[in-house]
């Protein structure tokens, strides 16, 4: 009973398609450690190799309500300790606390950049201020050396200035994020005065939105509730001049890597919907931290690497968080992350599993693929299935020009897009290295063509090919299967034609549909690597093929019902061949769609596209026109009986799932009551 109620729960989704938002899986560490997770070749989060282990976790700072922390050149860690207005350093490599940051204006020291030349900024959010001082001398007090306020340039507005995150360039313009403030980053030149506002998330509609934007006048949207962007929660400038940035909330760009235009020059990337910070190292690696203890790593162009981390409200244990409000990254590559709640400072520690990944991506961006793919098969050493190395090695292969190796490892890591650009010339070799046999083929068809013209006039040829043709059309059978294609030409004839039973017939419309789900079949299992987005071990195939014939046998059932009521002529046998033969211009289409499969690339991906949707189309204006005949109805009637049999036939599936329950719930109650008899019976 319960493999049915999943047949019909399959197929009622079939019917109705609702627009939703994927969220990734959490998976969460144990109490004792934590956990390294990375994507496989099907896009799902999966365990690898530890990438970072916890390591030391100062808890004798005697912090209150921190807020941001900062590792500079020397690898001084500065933490600010908004509760206790200062700021705290701390001297990871001798591992002891320096003399704190004080200063009498400071109420609410939020956000913390360190420049080379060791001057501190400070955004203070109880101030409405940035500081800065001079922290060069790591053994002594701190210089104070001025406060920046809020601008006075007519072009920053009536805007109030709340500094709670600063970062600073290379030639001491500041980019600082005010609370409540939605114009986006605040772009301040090394005096303080006003530039522009550098960058802004854009307003990211939901499909209801999208809907009300349609529908809706412009009356009605102002009366809406006010559609503003994601705010973004942390910035940070890096070596290179760039800035990066997370937001909060559901969007499909949390981390952003933005040129100095302030346009983002990442893709969407993967990360939690509670992002609060963003560090990157000197070698490029972006990390982005999130408020339940997760932190992710990236690529310098924004690709996924791995996500570790953990929550733990209950216990204090090394390496989990209570709320992750901050994270930076020493000289050492060990990653510093604050929590806010418990105010201690934990630090993660590079396992050799990350140190040959940083290895082998450094590699590859200094442009040394021999070693860097030296360095990647020495990671798949440990982990044969590992989607990084496998990418990894396969871009190695793809700049080394040793395309058809990068094809392999792309397909193993799942990467169809690299996968596509790498098949793409192994395709131009091969016609570049074929394209005489072209020309060949081209001569040998025209002397072919001029050939038969001679032969046909001495010896008639053509006219024993047609009668031979003839003799085989006059078969039965076959004449009704080739009726098919007289759709493509004459319709309207044609349904008129089935109608009155000259052309065409049952047996032939049954094997259409055997033809039709074999075709069907095939489109889902059957296409190439760089198209085939599920693999056979994923794929449903009961449910795919009761859903098959329950759509296809309700809706000839629930048209002839309805267009009995409607007043229309057709026979059930009469709507199952019209069905059947209006479906053979998408059979054709999804036959198309699999051979063309084998030899477009990505970037090729529309004329699939335009193919499939084309034939499909075809073939629904096939069923209308069908409909209409059949019916004899006009346009108008056959349409509105198509429409009303859709309705229908989701009618009668959740009724059939509303029956189906209730029998399973009786069969149980019956189960329960005889179980019960033959124990009392027994005991």
């Amino acid at each position: 009973m319960k493999k049915i109620t999943s047949l019909i729960l399959t197929f009622i989704t079939i019917f109705v398609f609702a627009t939703t938002s994927l969220s990734p899986i959490k998976v969460r560490a144990s109490s004792a450690t934590t956990y390294t997770h990375t994507f496989d070749n099907t896009g799902f989060l999966v365990r690898t190799q530890d990438a970072y282990l916890p390591g030391l976790v100062l808890t004798n700072l005697q912090l209150k309500s921190p807020n941001d922390l900062f590792v500079d050149n020397n690898n001084i860690l500065f933490i600010s300790d908004t509760g206790n207005r200062r700021i705290v350093r701390y001297d990871i490599t001798n591992n002891r606390t320096l003399l704190d940051i004080t200063y009498q204006e400071m109420k609410q020291p939020m956000g913390l950049f360190i420049t080379e030349d060791q001057f501190l900024y400070v955004a203070d959010r109880g101030a409405k201020a940035i500081f800065l001082f001079d922290v060069s001398d790591a053994e002594g007090e701190a210089v104070f050396i001025r406060k920046y306020t809020r601008p006075t340039e007519i072009t920053y507005g009536n805007q109030d200035f709340i500094p709670l995150k600063v970062g600073v360039d290379k030639s001491k313009n500041m980019f600082v994020l005010s609370e409540a403030n939605l114009q986006g980053i605040i772009y301040l030149g090394n005096g303080g005065e006003f530039l522009e506002y550098y960058t802004a998330n854009r307003i990211e509609l939901s499909p209801l939105q999208m809907l009300q934007d349609i529908f809706f006048t412009e009356a009605q949207i102002e009366q809406l509730f006010p559609r503003i962007p994601h705010i973004f929660s942390n910035l940070y400038v890096g070596d290179e001049g760039h800035v990066y940035t997370v937001t909060t909330g559901r969007t499909w760009f949390p981390v952003k890597k933005h040129n100095t235009s302030g346009m983002n020059m990442f893709g969407p990337t993967f990360a939690s919907e509670d992002l609060t910070d963003v560090w990157s190292d000197e070698t490029g690696l972006v990390y982005a931290s999130g408020k339940l203890g997760d932190i992710f790593v990236y690529t310098s162009e924004g690709e996924f690497i791995y996500r570790f981390g953990a929550s733990n409200l209950d216990n204090d244990v090394s390496g989990v968080f209570d709320i992750l409000i901050s994270i930076a990254v020493d000289k050492n590559g060990n990653i510093w992350a604050l929590d806010q709640s418990r105010a201690i400072v934990h630090s993660y520690i590079q396992t050799k599993f990350a140190k040959d990944t940083y290895e082998a991506l450094a590699l590859f961006n200094a442009g040394k693929y021999e070693e860097s793919k030296a360095v990647w098969e020495e990671i798949l050493r440990f982990n044969q299935m590992s989607v990084m190395a496998h990418n990894g090695i396969g871009k190695c292969h793809l700049y080394l020009m040793e395309y058809e190796d990068a094809m392999e490892h792309f397909e193993v890591a799942g990467n169809r897009a690299l996968y596509s650009e790498a098949f793409w010339e192994v395709r131009n070799a091969w016609l570049q290295k074929n394209l005489s046999y072209f020309f060949i083929i081209v001569v040998l068809l025209i002397v072919y063509s001029i050939a038969m013209k001679y032969i046909d006039r001495k010896w008639n040829v053509k006219h024993k090919i047609r009668t031979f043709f003839g003799k085989v059309r006059n078969v039965k059978l076959i004449d009704d299967l080739l009726f098919a294609f007289r759709f493509f030409k004459k319709p309207i004839d044609s349904f008129y034609e089935l109608k009155t039973q000259r052309k065409g017939s049952a047996l032939a419309a049954a094997i259409i549909y055997a033809l039709f789900f074999i075709v069907f079949m095939i489109s889902i299992v059957g296409k190439d690597f760089i198209y085939q987005f599920q693999t056979i071990e994923m794929i449903d195939f009961n449910s795919i093929v009761i859903g098959f014939f329950s759509i296809t046998l309700l809706f000839i059932i629930c048209n002839y019902l309805v267009s009995s009521i409607k007043d229309g002529d057709g026979s059930v046998k009469d709507i199952f061949k019209l069905t059947m033969y209006s479906l053979t211009p998408y059979m054709i289409g999804l036959i198309s769609v699999v051979a063309l499969s084998y030899v477009l690339t990505y970037n090729e991906s529309f004329v699939l596209q335009y193919i499939e949707t084309g034939t499909m189309i075809w073939s629904l204006v096939l069923i209308v026109l069908g409909v209409q005949e059949i019916h004899s109805y006009d346009t108008r009637d056959a349409i509105k009986s198509i429409l009303i049999t859709f309705v229908f036939m989701v009618l009668v599936a959740v009724i059939l799932l509303i029956v189906i329950i209730l029998c399973e719930q009786l069969y149980q109650f019956f189960e329960l009551i005889i179980k019960e008899a033959i124990d009392n019976v027994m005991g």
